[in-house]
């Protein structure tokens, strides 16, 4: 038998394990019964572990300690995904960025010191268009809008004229009598048709 020794050891020791020694003299250990315990590790002789279900994290509290400045509990939901709680009148979101989306429901929102920009345009466009019996478009040019657009048949028009999309046609377009007008809301210009049920008639738009 060797000689036993009782040896002092510091209170704090670093163990490094350059392999995975033999665990027992049986070979009922490992995969293949070898005797060896296979162990995953990285470059640098690190076990490796990969997680395979949720992982919850808490912290651990000790007798006597106080450690409620130290230790915060991570909140999961059912998953083990992390939760974050956004405090009242410290959440700070958005200040001077742009705020994409938010995934859930607001029930509340208070205005008081919010800063809301004028919902105006500083351009607009406009024209006048003479409308037969082909379609045609308010302006073949690109025209954005902020708002939409605004058109009005022109009153001394002897027929009626319909306003629609590029496929319009006088049994489904919007129609227009004389010195009757349409608004609506839609990016650009350009996708508005009209036509008329008669050759010589006008109308009159303005684009925001």
């Amino acid at each position: 038998m060797p000689e036993k020794k009782i040896v002092e050891m510091p209170a704090e020791v670093t163990v490094i394990v350059d392999k995975v020694s033999e665990v027992t003299q049986s070979k009922d250990y490992g995969y293949d019964g070898s005797g060896w315990v296979p162990k995953k590790v990285d470059s640098s002789g690190r076990t490796e572990v990969t997680q395979t279900s949720p992982l919850n994290l808490m912290g651990v509290t000790y007798s006597g300690l106080d450690d409620s400045s130290v230790i915060h509990l991570i909140k999961t939901d059912d998953s083990g995904r992390p939760r974050i709680v956004l405090e009242q009148d410290s959440i700070g979101l958005a200040k001077d960025t742009t705020l994409s989306s938010i995934d859930g429901k607001i029930t509340k929102c208070d205005t008081d010191n919010t800063t809301v920009s004028k919902r105006v345009s500083d351009s607009f466009s406009h024209g006048q268009v003479d409308v037969g019996t082909s379609a045609v478009q308010l302006t073949s040019s690109s025209t954005p809008c902020k708002f939409g657009v605004v058109i009005k048949a022109d009153d001394d028009n002897s027929g009626n004229v319909y306003i629609g999309g590029s496929g319009v046609t006088t049994s489904n377009g919007f129609r227009l009598k004389a010195g009757q007008g349409i608004s609506f809301e839609i990016d650009d210009a350009s996708k508005v048709y009209a036509i008329a049920d008669s050759t010589g008639q006008k109308v009159h738009w303005i684009a925001v």
